[in-house]
C-alpha cells in the first residue's frame, strides 16, 4: 500500500476488568463476537481488517468517509453486543487519523498509525476521536456531524481532534 490511508484503530473499554468479572470462556466469547462485528463494519465500509490485537483492531481505509462509516458501525455493533450479552457494559473507544503509513508484510506502521492508536486510547467509552486531517477531508460531505476540535497531548505527538457522535454519519 502506497498513499494516503485512513488507520482506525478500536477497543474494547476496561476489558481486563470485564475478563476478571466474566471469566475466559465467556469473556472469549464476546471477544470472538465482537471482532466478527468489527470485520463486518470495516468490510461494509470498503475498509481492510489489518490486524486484531486482543479486543483491539486496526483498519486501514482509502476513505475518510469509509473510515468514519466503519467507526459508527463498529460503535452501533458493540451497543447490540451489549444489549445481546445482558447489559454488561461493554463498550469501544475509536481513534481515527490520516497519513501515509509505511507498508511492511501486510502490516502498516509509521506516525499515522501511532496517531490512531494513540486517539483510540485518549477516546473515552462509547466515543471516536478523530484526527483534524480526517475531520477536513468529509468537512463538505452532507451527513457528517463532527463535534468541535481540541487539542490532545498524545504520548509525545500534540494532535488537533474532534469529537464524533457515531450517529452523526449516514
Amino acid at each position: 500500500m502506497a498513499g494516503l490511508a485512513i488507520v482506525v484503530f478500536s477497543d474494547l473499554v476496561d476489558s481486563t476488568a470485564l475478563l476478571a468479572r466474566l471469566g475466559d470462556d465467556r469473556m472469549e466469547t464476546i471477544r470472538r463476537a465482537h471482532v466478527s462485528d468489527v470485520r463486518e463494519a470495516v468490510q461494509a465500509a470498503d475498509g481492510r481488517l489489518i490486524k486484531t490485537l486482543g479486543d483491539g483492531t486496526m483498519a486501514s481505509f482509502d476513505s475518510a468517509l469509509g473510515a468514519l462509516r466503519a467507526a459508527a458501525g463498529i460503535q452501533t455493533a458493540v451497543e447490540r453486543l451489549d444489549l445481546a450479552q445482558g447489559g454488561l457494559g461493554i463498550a469501544a473507544r475509536v481513534g481515527v487519523a490520516a497519513g501515509e503509513p509505511i507498508s511492511h508484510e501486510d502490516d502498516l506502521h509509521g506516525m499515522v498509525v501511532v496517531i490512531a492508536s494513540r486517539l483510540c486510547s485518549a477516546a473515552r467509552s462509547g466515543e471516536v476521536l478523530v484526527q483534524d486531517l480526517v475531520r477536513e477531508l468529509v468537512a463538505s460531505r452532507d451527513g457528517v456531524a463532527l463535534g468541535d476540535a481540541a487539542s490532545y497531548e498524545l504520548k509525545g505527538v500534540l494532535t488537533r481532534c474532534a469529537h464524533r457522535a457515531c450517529a452523526g454519519v449516514s
